[in-house]
Order: C-alpha cells, then sequence, then structure tokens
C-alpha cells in the first residue's frame, strides 16, 4: 500500500464517526445556508450512514 491509500483509509475510518445521523439541520440554518448543493450533499451522507447502521443491527441479530 501506498501512504496515500494508507491516509486514505485512516481518513474513512474517523469519517464514519464524524457524521453523527441524530443532528438535523433546523429550519432556520436551510433557509440561510448559501451552498444549497453542499447541504444537499450532506444530507444524503447523513441518510446513508443512517441506513448502513440500520443494516448493521439488522444483521448483527
Amino acid at each position: 500500500m501506498t501512504d496515500k491509500h494508507e491516509q486514505t483509509s485512516d481518513l474513512d475510518e474517523v469519517a464514519d464517526n464524524w457524521v453523527d445521523p441524530e443532528i438535523k439541520i433546523d429550519a432556520k440554518e436551510k433557509k440561510f445556508c448559501c451552498d444549497t448543493e453542499k447541504r444537499k450533499r450532506i444530507e444524503q451522507l447523513r441518510e446513508a450512514r443512517e441506513l448502513e447502521r440500520e443494516l448493521r443491527e439488522f444483521y448483527d441479530d
């Protein structure tokens, strides 16, 4: 493995723990968010993490 690949995999591990699906974006924050594409991407990532968590819980049982 290259150093770049190792760093990327380390960042991926941190990224899994970084996003908290329990945090919801307030309506006021959505209204004043100037970068709507970024906000949409964050929401999609949050939903994907939540789905992954549900699937892990389902298959762990």
